[in-house]
């Protein structure tokens, strides 16, 4: 048996659970993203945290720490993130469980689509 990979925006999946929220399926989303091998969570820090938003993420990352992996890619750095999360105590609970087994890489390179040929 393979392993699953799924990928969201950031953004999207906080959506999508709004919605989940909102049609009684609140359950079973967070069930089967706490199944997913290795979720990768884009866009991180791209539009402000809504409160319910920050206590559905905790909970997300905490049913995942070091069980699964999950992957973040952010153009937002690391000592922003706090801040992207917005409230100090669940900003510290986030950042405990998603740095204490973390492998972070830092890009320091130009955007490759400044590399790109432009069209036209």
């Amino acid at each position: 048996m393979g392993l699953s990979a799924q990928f969201y925006r950031l953004p999207n999946l906080l959506d999508q659970i709004d919605v989940a929220r909102a049609d009684g399926r609140l359950l079973r989303l967070p069930a089967q993203l706490k199944k997913v091998d290795y979720l990768i969570l884009d866009d991180w820090g791209m539009a402000p945290l809504r409160p319910s938003s920050r206590q559905e993420l905790l909970m997300l990352i905490d049913d995942r720490n070091d069980l699964k992996t999950t992957a973040i890619t952010a153009q937002l750095p690391v000592d922003k993130w706090y801040d992207f999360i917005g409230e100090p105590t669940a900003a510290d609970a986030i950042m405990d469980r998603l740095m204490n087994s973390s492998h972070r890489i830092e890009l320091k390179v130009d955007s490759l689509r400044k590399l790109r040929p432009k069209a036209g």
